[in-house]
């Protein structure tokens, strides 16, 4: 799990979840989870009042996991619950998608706090999967401007930097 928090920048949050089984897990179903917890005082945010998570980027190894499981918390209250039993539905979902998680000011008491979680469950060597994702406030319809502005800058950093490395290995 990595995450990092710029003020500056208009998204909350970029972020990596992921999990992966070792080389020595065979036959053993074993569950990974990786997990970000963030509280923001809402007089910090800027932007409007639309919560939006893009996910981009995911990868997924070996033979992928037995069970995948993906959920967002907001206010202690789950506003995103989805499970995938193949790579395939998996890697559809996370790959450049954005999900509308509402108004984040609704029912807030406090400060605004949310939580991101990935269960991977593995019984083959070196199974794995993990992606990215952005979280921003925004007001709509221009909400999706910014983050697929966002999306797409995080997008075009990473096929430069894939770049870097193969120029660099050759």
């Amino acid at each position: 799990m990595a995450a990092s928090i710029d003020p500056s920048d208009p998204a909350l949050l970029h972020a990596i979840l992921g999990g992966g089984s070792t080389p020595d897990v065979v036959g053993i179903a074993t569950t990974y989870s990786s997990a970000i917890a963030l509280s923001f005082d809402p007089e910090q945010l800027a932007g409007g009042d639309t919560l939006l998570l893009g996910l981009l980027d995911p990868v997924s190894l070996g033979n992928g996991f037995d069970l995948l499981r993906f959920r967002i918390v907001r206010e202690h209250v789950t506003v995103f619950d989805q499970t995938f039993s193949d790579a395939a539905s998996a890697l559809a979902l996370f790959d450049d998608h954005v999900i509308d998680l509402g108004n984040w000011r609704t029912d807030l008491q406090g400060d605004l706090d949310l939580r991101f979680m990935l269960d991977l469950t593995a019984s083959r060597p070196d199974d794995a999967f993990y992606a990215s994702f952005v979280a921003t406030t925004v007001p709509l319809p221009s909400g999706v401007w910014l983050l697929g502005t966002a999306v797409t800058g995080l997008v075009g950093y990473r096929q430069r930097k894939l770049q870097m490395r193969w120029v660099s290995g050759s």
